[in-house]
C-alpha cells in the first residue's frame, strides 16, 4: 500500500466518523492560567475556538497561549451542560521551532472543574509530538463532562484550536427528529423520567401504548419522558434531550387529527378501516 493510498484511507475514515458526531467546543467558554502578549497581541484562550485551525505565525495569530510554562499552564472549556464526549481534537501551531512545545500535554475530562484542579476529573491523554503533525486526536471516548482541561506538558501551552464532539442526536427507525420540548417531564400516565439507557428502549416504550406520539431521551442522563402530544412547545432542546416525534400511521377505528397531528379514535357511529393518515372517519353502514 502507497503512502497517498494509506493517507486517503484515513481521510476517508476521519470523515466518515465525524458524519455521526457534532463539535460543540464553541458553545462553550474558554479560559486559562494568562496569556502571553506581544505588543497589541494578546494570545487569548478563546483562540483555541475560534473554529480556524491552521495554527498560523503572523499575521493571523491563530492561537492561544498562555505566558506560565510547565505543568502549571492551563487552558479550560467550559461547556454549558454535562454531554458524552466521543472525541477530542487539538490542532497544534504549524511552525517546527514552536510545534515540539506540545509535548507532553494532557487532556482532562471532568464536570465543573476550575483552572489547575484535576482531581475528580478523568485523564482521556497525554499528547506525544510527533514532526511535521498538527493534528492530535483522542478517539473513542465516552466520557461524561462539563469541562474540557488542558493541562501543560515542559513548555508554555499554545493551542491552535480545540475540538469536543458529541454524538448527533438521531431518532430510531419510525420516529422524525424535532426540535424543541415540552412543559415538565412527560405525560406521567404513559412513563416519566424513565430510567432508559438506549434510545431505541424508549422508543420501544413508545410504541406499546397508542396514546404516547412522541418521547424525549437523554443519553447522558439515561432518562426517557413520553409524551402524549406529536410535536414540541417549546422552541429550544431541553439540555442534551432529543425530541422523537412518532411517524407511523393510525391504525384501523382511527384518525389522525390535522390540528394537533394526533391519532384519535373514531366518534361513535364512525369508523376508519384504512391503516394511514386519513383526517377523517366515515359512517358506518
Amino acid at each position: 500500500m502507497t503512502k497517498l493510498m494509506f493517507r486517503v484511507m484515513v481521510l476517508l475514515f476521519m470523515q466518515q466518523s465525524l458524519c455521526d458526531l457534532k463539535n460543540i467546543a464553541r458553545e462553550g467558554k474558554a479560559e486559562q492560567i494568562d496569556s502571553f502578549q506581544v505588543g497589541p497581541t494578546k494570545f487569548l484562550a478563546s483562540r483555541a475556538i475560534d473554529g480556524i485551525s491552521n495554527g498560523l505565525d503572523a499575521p493571523a495569530w491563530d492561537f492561544s497561549r498562555t505566558a506560565t510554562a510547565g505543568k502549571a499552564a492551563w487552558w479550560l472549556l467550559t461547556l454549558p451542560r454535562i454531554i458524552v464526549i466521543r472525541e477530542i481534537k487539538v490542532y497544534n501551531r504549524v511552525k517546527p521551532e514552536y510545534a515540539h512545545k506540545i509535548e507532553g500535554v494532557t487532556v482532562w475530562v471532568g464536570v465543573g472543574m476550575t483552572g489547575g484542579d484535576y482531581e475528580e476529573a478523568v485523564k482521556v491523554g497525554t499528547i506525544r509530538y510527533v514532526a511535521g503533525t498538527n493534528i492530535y486526536i483522542l478517539a473513542d471516548l465516552e466520557e461524561e463532562g462539563s469541562s474540557v482541561q488542558i493541562q501543560g506538558g515542559s513548555e508554555v501551552l499554545q493551542l491552535a484550536e480545540v475540538k469536543v464532539y458529541r454524538e448527533i442526536d438521531v431518532c430510531p427507525v419510525g420516529y422524525s427528529l424535532e426540535v424543541g420540548d415540552i412543559k415538565g417531564w412527560g405525560t406521567a400516565e404513559l412513563g416519566s423520567m424513565l430510567v432508559i439507557g438506549l434510545r431505541e428502549e424508549c422508543a420501544n416504550r413508545c410504541d406499546a401504548l397508542p396514546l404516547c406520539l412522541s418521547f424525549e431521551h437523554s443519553n447522558t442522563a439515561k432518562l426517557c419522558n413520553l409524551n402524549e402530544i406529536a410535536m414540541p412547545i417549546k422552541s429550544q432542546n431541553y439540555e442534551d434531550y432529543a425530541f422523537c416525534r412518532k411517524t407511523t400511521d393510525c391504525t384501523p377505528g382511527n384518525y389522525m387529527d390535522s390540528e394537533t397531528e394526533q391519532c384519535k379514535e373514531c366518534p361513535p357511529g364512525t369508523f376508519n378501516a384504512e391503516m394511514g393518515r386519513k383526517a377523517e372517519c366515515s359512517e358506518c353502514e
